[in-house]
């Protein structure tokens, strides 16, 4: 069983080596999901141009969705989900913290492919020569390609990754 991420990138974490907020070596902390209980919608206000999502199924607007919701204590946080968002200012830290891992391990990324499609994907082949305690930062650098590929592409990268 494993843990996977989906949105602007995705993918598998890898398993037994991959923690689900690796993304946070790159710049961006983890960002928590508001679940509510009436049909396990969601409601948040977006980091660019403050725009206002709610369940448009069950409110007719994000201010009596919040207001239900707090009323009534109908939501939790999820326990098996976070959200991570990089914008376009976030780049050169990417491209800094890549460059570093590159100089650690790159010489095993001898292999690895961007899939680009609706979800920007990855194939990536271990050498048979990897070293078991480096595991964590090639896959730490599979992922921040994808970051910086996705900033690059579209401006901005905007995953969900499975606890």
């Amino acid at each position: 069983m494993g843990r996977y991420y989906s949105g602007d990138i995705g993918g598998k974490f890898w398993f037994a080596i991959q923690d689900s907020c690796d993304a946070e070596y790159f710049g961006r902390e983890p960002e928590e999901i508001y679940l509510f209980h009436y049909c396990s919608c969601y409601a948040h206000i977006d980091d660019i141009g403050n725009e206002k999502v709610f369940c448009e199924n069950c409110f007719n607007s994000f201010e009596e969705h919040m207001k239900e919701c707090e009323d009534t204590k109908t939501w939790h946080v999820s326990e098996h989900e976070t959200k991570f968002r990089f914008e376009e200012e976030d780049i050169d830290d990417v491209l800094h913290k890549i460059s570093e891992l590159e100089q650690s391990v790159g010489k095993y990324m001898e292999s690895y492919t961007i899939q680009d499609s609706e979800e920007i994907e990855y194939t990536y082949t271990l050498p048979s020569d990897v070293q078991k305690e480096s595991l964590p930062l090639i896959a730490r650098l599979c992922l921040g390609k994808q970051i910086a590929y996705c900033l690059e592409k579209r401006g901005v990268c905007t995953f969900y990754a499975e606890l």
